[in-house]
């Protein structure tokens, strides 16, 4: 397949699946998923906080011994707002979670990083040249520059 990393849209896998990519030299991106209760920062209340809290601590507990994991994502398509960004990366620092912290997948400016990341599609299958042809690159939608989610 080809494949050096691939990113998982916070569902995150068990530890065989982390063991795997270990032992195969596969680099994961992991992090919270869209379009549910881990982008609804503004809703949540004193105890969802604290389980979005204790997740993030389960989280990197879990995922900190295995080397193939490179990045964690705070926000998949907008970073965490409400305060709990602050939160989660004193959190990530008090438990040395080793590797990358990512605000959000997507470019934008927020409270704590440009992310110099993008993930503008496709989001079907285009043929491989889309990724290199060289028009492209000035094109935020496709070619080989930056790092697409």
């Amino acid at each position: 397949m080809e494949l050096n990393t691939i990113r998982l849209e916070g569902k995150s896998e068990g530890d065989e699946f982390y063991d795997y990519c270990d032992e195969l030299g596969i680099l994961v991106i992991t992090g919270w998923c869209c379009c549910d209760s881990w982008q609804r920062w503004d809703d949540w209340t004193i105890n969802e906080v604290k389980i979005g809290n204790e997740s993030v601590i389960s989280q990197i507990r879990k995922l900190s011994r295995h080397p193939s994991v490179i990045i964690f994502i705070l926000g998949s398509d907008k970073a965490p707002s409400n305060g709990i960004e602050p939160q989660w990366r004193e959190i990530f620092d008090k438990e040395k979670w080793p590797n990358e912290i990512l605000s959000s997948a997507h470019v934008e400016k927020n409270e704590a990083q440009i992310t110099g990341v993008k993930m503008t599609g496709p989001y079907s299958w285009v043929a491989p040249h889309y990724f290199y042809v060289e028009e492209l690159k000035t094109n935020i939608n496709g070619g080989a520059w930056g790092f697409m989610t």
